[in-house]
């Protein structure tokens, strides 16, 4: 393996003592393993449509209601969010583009604005209408009534609501046959503005489950002093709900050690510990991105890289209320919490990154709404960065008005925007709390109980975990505050799809675009510096493909990504060799078949060439990991040929010596 690249008459040989190099300026990580973002302008945004028909099967709207609905969704904009920038505050707002309709926003372009402008429409206010549920309302709190009295199809009824200039309502009716399929689940066909329904692999993160979701639990341990009494009362509970649970959620506080025996339990029960991890109270963020907490962080990284198996750490939930003490408004208010916040997050995650801890799976879990409701507080404001996070979600609970609650009896789906809509298809998304009162007049728990499981197997595909808050709180959340609910419970946990018996294939036939990292590297065989007389030969476009690679030397690798901040294995090598203009897919599985083939033992390698080995998930035939040869260092001790690679998480890119992959070597492609 220490064998010199044989150099043909075509190839030009570069001779580098020493790089210097110029580094891509940072930016925002690009997630090129999920499909394209979901909003663009011929795409419709999935969430929209789910809110629209939970929120109309909820209030019982009939089928011409429902049609009348969809087809105005699609006509006004695609069932995409629009802003407009004739009303500068809802430009404010999170939206999915900008439309061109007066004073209309939203989905359902509802216009807004002060009485005898718009007003008496009885949208509301921009906030409002720009708010798929309360837009979803407006339009059957007019149509319902309507619907009783009205002669006529379902666009006549969507015209009546509506009011739009093409009075005769033809505009609603070219969207029958589209809104009546998307209705049914299929994708939409005929003419018009809005785009098919494509089916959309939902994505695959660490620990994410082959299908369906996880379901877990937070369980009461008050007045219980041992580890025995705890475990007996977890399996009670269990055995009430009919089931193991698949996460249990731990809150053990600031500087308690992470790896408890109850955790340690958990991994030898086939459970997966959910640590909710808050900062301490008199400690700001600013302090411990600062460093002054790092030694309390290392050794927590050091005991869950000890544990061997891996979990999921939430750091500083819900972080967009004002009832803990580590959230926005007692962490310094408007400029500086969400800052603070996100450096506080990313700090920590850098500490445990650097002391080689690959087995957490990053959750990020703020409330469903922001208290206070200020744009400093927005819920985007706080999010660490998509190299920073490997699970979104946010904790829901259905007060039933109690509390000083206002939204009343709400649904499940009703919280999930904008979080859902926001963040599904580029991050697994995990519910880290959730639950419901109970014994509320003329409302039952158990059937939103077994509401909320259909909507979440038939309407949103990235939930991929559920953790039910199994305690008597402000409210009593448990799961058997009554017959019914127990019985729901119950199977809602029967179901299949609540019991997966598998962890995902990450990057394998489950998500098909990209591929997870594996670096097969000893001791001593990896650098991220680049050694002295590094000699790369090859043809021009080659030598231009590693010299970008090398650039990239001690960026974070994170699956999914193609630059420029982060890449995973074959990102980094289809960055490469587009950087020389040739393109590449963004999926070892289909990087394998470009090219041409040379020997596996790298007697003909050249700079650029693309080298296989099948990695955890894969095998000879389909294998998972690739690097790009980069060159040769002559030294004392002979001739030794370089790969660079971008390894696995919690490793940035480096430099490997090839004979670290001399036994695994499946492949190797020669691009021309």
């Amino acid at each position: 393996m220490t064998k010199a690249p044989v150099v043909g008459a075509a190839l030009g040989v570069i001779a580098l003592p020493l790089f210097v190099l110029v580094l891509v300026s940072p930016g925002t990580a690009a997630n090129a393993c999920p499909s394209t973002p979901q909003q663009t302008s011929a795409e419709v945004n999935q969430s929209i449509v789910a809110t629209a028909d939970a929120e109309a099967l909820h209030r019982g709207a009939s089928p011409r209601v429902l049609l009348a609905l969809f087809e105005a969704g699609l006509d006004e904009s695609g069932f995409r969010d629009l802003a407009n920038a004739n009303v500068p505050a809802s430009l404010a707002i999170p939206h999915d583009g900008v439309g061109d309709d007066h004073t209309s926003v939203g989905y359902l372009q509802q216009q807004v604005g002060p009485a005898g402008d718009g007003g008496g429409f009885g949208w509301g206010t921009v906030t409002e209408a720009m708010d798929s549920l309360h837009a979803t309302d407006a339009f059957l709190d007019a149509a319902v009534p309507l619907d009783a009295s009205l002669i006529g199809d379902a666009a006549t009824l969507a015209q009546a609501v509506q009011r739009s200039a093409t009075t005769d309502g033809s505009n609603y009716r070219a969207y029958q046959d589209q809104a009546s399929s998307l209705i049914a689940g299929k994708a939409p066909s005929g003419t018009g503005a809005a785009a098919p329904v494509a089916p959309v692999q939902r994505p695959v993160g660490k620990l994410s489950p082959a299908s369906g979701a996880y379901v877990g639990t937070y369980s009461s341990t008050t007045g219980l002093k041992t580890t025995t009494e705890i475990e007996n009362y977890f399996q009670a509970r269990e055995a009430l709900a009919g089931r193991n649970f698949a996460i249990q959620n731990f809150m053990p506080g600031w500087s308690a050690p992470l790896d408890s025996p109850l955790v340690k339990w958990d991994i030898a029960q086939g459970t997966i510990p959910l640590i909710s991890w808050n900062t301490p109270e008199g400690i700001s963020d600013q302090e411990i991105a600062g460093g002054s907490q790092d030694g309390l962080i290392r050794a927590q990284a050091t005991r869950i890289k000890a544990l061997g198996a891996d979990v999921f750490i939430r750091v500083d939930w819900e972080m967009n209320g004002n009832w803990f003490a580590w959230d926005g408004t007692h962490n310094g208010g408007p400029g500086t919490g969400p800052a603070a916040y996100v450096a506080m997050w990313r700090h920590i995650h850098d500490v445990f990154t650097s002391a080689g801890v690959t087995n957490v799976a990053w959750v990020w879990t703020p409330a469903a709404a922001s208290l206070p409701d200020a744009g400093w507080n927005a819920v985007a404001a706080y999010y660490p960065g998509d190299a920073y996070v490997d699970w979104v979600g946010l904790d829901d609970y259905n007060y039933g008005g109690q509390l000083g609650h206002a939204l009343g009896w709400n649904d499940f789906a009703s919280q999930l925007q904008p979080i859902y809509g926001d963040y599904a298809e580029r991050k697994p998304i995990m519910i880290g709390e959730m639950g419901s009162a109970d014994h509320i007049a003329g409302h039952d728990k158990g059937q939103w109980i077994q509401r909320m499981a259909s909507d979440v197997e038939t309407k949103f595909p990235d939930i991929q975990a559920l953790v039910w808050f199994d305690v008597k709180y402000d409210e009593d959340w448990r799961f058997d505050t009554s017959a019914s609910s127990l019985a729901a419970f119950r199977v809602w946990l029967a179901e299949p799809y609540y019991n997966p018996s598998a962890a995902a294939d990450v990057g394998g036939a489950a998500s098909s675009s990209c591929d997870d990292g594996d670096g097969a590297v000893g001791p001593g065989t990896s650098t991220t510096s680049l050694p002295t007389g590094l000699t790369i030969t090859g043809t021009p476009a080659g030598i231009q493909a590693v010299q970008y690679a090398l650039a990239q030397l001690g960026k974070p690798y994170v699956w999914g990504a193609a630059g420029p901040d982060s890449f995973d294995c074959s990102g980094l090598t289809m960055a490469a060799w587009s950087s020389a203009g040739v393109t590449l897919p963004h999926f070892t599985g289909d990087q394998v078949e470009v090219g041409t083939a040379e020997p596996t033992d790298l007697s003909q390698a050249q700079a650029g060439d693309l080298v296989f080995i099948p990695g955890s998930d894969g095998s000879a035939v389909a294998p998972r990991h690739v690097g790009l040869v980069a060159g040769t260092v002559t030294d004392a001790t002979g001739r030794h040929l370089y790969l660079v690679e971008a390894p696995h998480t919690g490793a940035g890119i480096h430099l490997v010596v090839a004979t670290a992959w001399s036994n695994l070597i499946v492949n190797v492609r020669h691009i021309a």
